[in-house]
């Protein structure tokens, strides 16, 4: 005869309520990992990234991407506002630690060459005279919509310890879902 413990009912929907919640807080442990150390979705506010990213578009940011290679220059990055602790922007990288940024006539010159950018229409302007060397852990940020983007031309240049990360997917609406690629440049 096999000898066992008994217990009561209230005892035993105890240890499986406890079971529930343990596996509950394990779950929830991960998910909080997963999202402050890997992904984290961010919401898309204003027009300054239009025509590639839309008001009220949903996006998943790699957030462990840049924990073994540097940002570079075309990444669209989500990053804490300058002054901030909350607010959180997108913008797309232009500049890289040491470089020499001009902005000057509707052009944007890195190290003295100018750039050609693909990605926005060609009756967008680059509005601002601006000449600025980063140091080793700066970057120089600017919105798609040069016209109406709150960015480096106004604020200065990001530190990179304000960076969060990569924009890596557009996953809402379902209609625009995309995986989305860095930008590669041509510099005249």
């Amino acid at each position: 005869m096999r000898e066992g413990f008994l217990f009561s009912k209230s005892t035993r929907n105890f240890f499986i309520f406890f079971d529930y919640i343990r596996v509950a807080l394990v779950i929830i442990v991960a998910l909080l990992l997963i999202y402050y150390l890997i992904v984290q979705v961010f919401v898309i506010k204003g027009v300054s990234m239009d025509p590639n990213f839309a008001d009220n578009e949903l996006i998943l940011v790699n957030r462990i991407s840049y924990y073994f290679t540097p940002p570079i220059r075309g990444d669209n990055i989500v990053f804490v506002f300058p002054g901030t602790k909350s607010d959180k922007y997108i913008k797309r990288i232009i500049g890289l630690p040491g470089e020499t940024i001009q902005i000057s006539n509707n052009e944007i010159k890195i190290n003295g060459q100018r750039i050609k950018e693909e990605y926005i229409p060609h009756d967008f302007k680059t509005f601002g005279e601006i000449k600025i060397r980063l140091k080793a852990d700066q970057f120089f940020v600017l919105g798609d919509n040069r016209e109406l983007s709150n960015d480096s031309r106004i604020w200065g240049p990001l530190e990179r310890s304000q960076i969060i990360g990569r924009a890596q997917l557009i996953f809402y609406p379902l209609l625009k879902r995309q995986w989305l690629e860095r930008e590669s440049y041509n510099i005249i």
